[in-house]
């Protein structure tokens, strides 16, 4: 050979060690045909732990973890890399000490004139990358647990008020099946007459830096009439001026219909003083034959001029699932009970309509139970207004700073990791640094409203951090630093971080002015009830 030729290979080999040693931040690792060892660069020393004596002659599959080595991974890699030239390698990889780190390379096939030499590993650590990326996934996946947890209408607007971005939550709450279908669209054009006005004026506000609020009605995305509860603030830039508009939208549609149906309660008992505009009923409890009053009637959804009734009128009348309840009042009247039932039918204009029935029992010459005579009060609003009502404080807020319910998350173990200024608040908290890193449950959520112990085990919060089973609860007590109470309702829902649980978050209200007006609306039912009962003289056939 040459002389020139032989100092070029050589130049060459030069070369190509010179490279090989100097990639420090690249284990670069070559094998035989069989996966053993043959060449460990500086950089596989620094990647890896083991120097090059140590590995030269020893089977890569050492830095497989013991489940790849398992599962035959090595194996598996060598055989596509042969395949198809090359294979990638992204996974776990043990060092010399035992720690893991996430590798990210190749692994090629070496040949030379068709003939099959071994393989080239190229490993990269990038453990770092991977933590990073994985914190960054269970943000996002905590932030989307947030607002899938929450019934408020989060929206993001440009300083024109068009919308950029709508909550999950939110699209339940406005009832939208596609958000492009509305995105872009003017924000303010969702409301109309004053409740339009008042949008522009809180959007000038906003843009001007400071906060709108104002309350209004509007339909949502199905047609469907709502009362909500607005505040739009604005999202600064760098520059420190308003570069996004935040809308955040509550549904008080239930406060609406609770101190509507309030009003309409009051005014029907002062109505109900004059003359009783229920409907009224009489019926043979041998025959089941009936006589209505006009308003009985149409409440049963029959033509008003219509004042008789027999047993196959009511079936007919009154929603089957009803019907069972029903005549278990009737065979309590004909043992001497008074009538009392509350039952769904079907009105003329086909809306399913709540009916709540009283009646006396009045005996025949035998002493034995013959006729009742009673009265019906249609009670659909009412019990509308309750179930929203029940329904309406179900709010989590989405941007922290932003909620006025308590928020708070727990670790797997249930330690606190997070909470808002509500929490800290509602709890008699001075700061974030006297809640936080701390298992609370024996502090704020240790006894049932009965006086019994309330173990941490037994907490649907806890559990929900430990299992991923979320909780809705109504009715337990929590309690303020000072000893005090508040009735809550709250929701617990699982944090997850690659489908792993990794704890839980948990939205909470204090239901106490709920309570409250639940109890206004029994007494002024009873006081209705009362009425019907001590007004005979109003019933008539």
């Amino acid at each position: 050979m040459p002389e020139r030729t032989v100092d070029g290979i050589a130049a060459t080999q030069r070369r190509y060690s010179a490279i090989f040693e100097s990639a420090v931040d690249f284990a670069i690792v070559t094998t035989n045909v069989d996966g053993v060892v043959t060449d460990w660069n500086v950089g596989a020393e620094h990647v890896f732990g083991w120097s090059a004596a140590e590995m030269i002659g020893r089977s890569a599959d050492v830095f497989f973890t013991p489940e790849d080595r398992r599962d035959r991974r090595p194996q598996d890699e060598m055989a596509l890399a042969l395949r198809d030239g090359r294979a990638t390698d992204e996974r776990w990889h043990l060092g010399k000490d035992g720690r893991r780190f996430w590798g990210s390379g190749e692994l090629m096939s070496l040949l030379e004139g068709g003939e099959h030499l071994g393989y080239l590993k190229i490993v990269r650590d990038r453990t770092q990358q991977r933590l990073a990326g994985e914190e960054r996934r269970a943000e996002q996946e905590f932030m989307r647990g947030v607002l899938a947890a929450s019934a408020d209408c989060i929206k993001v607007l440009d300083l024109a008020g068009n919308l950029l971005f709508m909550s999950e939550g939110g699209m339940r709450a406005m009832e939208v099946r596609d958000f492009e279908a509305i995105r872009g669209c003017p924000w303010p054009d969702f409301w109309h007459g004053q409740g339009n006005a008042d949008a522009l004026t809180a959007l000038r506000a906003a843009r001007d830096g400071g906060v709108g609020h104002f309350r209004g009605a509007a339909d949502t995305m199905a047609g469907n009439p709502r009362h909500w509860d607005v505040q739009v603030t604005p999202i600064l830039g760098a520059d420190g001026k308003p570069e996004k508009l935040l809308s955040v939208t509550r549904d008080i549609t239930g406060q609406h219909r609770a101190e509507t149906a309030r009003r309409e309660s009051d005014a029907l008992y002062k109505l109900s003083s004059q003359a009783a505009r229920t409907g009224a009923w009489e019926m043979d409890l041998r025959t089941k034959d009936c006589t209505l009053s006009a308003e009985m009637a149409t409440l049963l959804g029959m033509p008003p001029k219509r004042v008789t009734a027999v047993e196959q009128d009511w079936r007919a009348a009154i929603a089957a699932r009803d019907w069972p309840e029903f005549e278990r009042a009737l065979i309590r009247s004909a043992e001497g009970a008074p009538f009392e039932c509350e039952f769904q039918v079907a009105s003329q204009d086909g809306v399913e309509r709540t009916l709540y029935a009283r009646g006396a029992i009045a005996r025949d010459i035998e002493g034995k139970p013959a006729v009742i005579n009673g009265v019906c009060v249609d009670v659909t609003e009412r019990r509308r207004s309750q179930e929203a009502l029940r329904q309406s404080e179900g709010y989590v807020r989405l941007l922290l700073d932003s909620m006025s319910e308590g928020f708070y998350a727990v670790d797997r173990d249930g330690i606190m990791t997070l909470c808002n200024a509500a929490f800290l608040s509602k709890l008699g908290f001075r700061d974030e640094v006297e809640a936080i890193g701390r298992s609370l449950h024996d502090v704020i959520h240790h006894t049932h409203p009965n006086g019994s112990p309330y173990p941490a085990s037994e907490c649907p919060i806890y559990t929900c951090a430990r299992t991923g089973k979320a909780a809705h609860v109504t009715g337990e007590l929590f309690f303020r630093l000072d000893g005090s109470t508040f009735p809550v309702e709250y929701w617990a829902h699982p944090i997850m971080r690659d489908g792993v649980v990794d704890g839980a978050v948990c939205t909470f209200l204090d239901i106490t002015d709920r309570l409250q007006a639940e109890a206004a609306v029994k007494e002024s039912e009873a006081r209705f009830r009362h009425l019907a009962d001590s007004a005979p003289s109003l019933i008539w056939m």
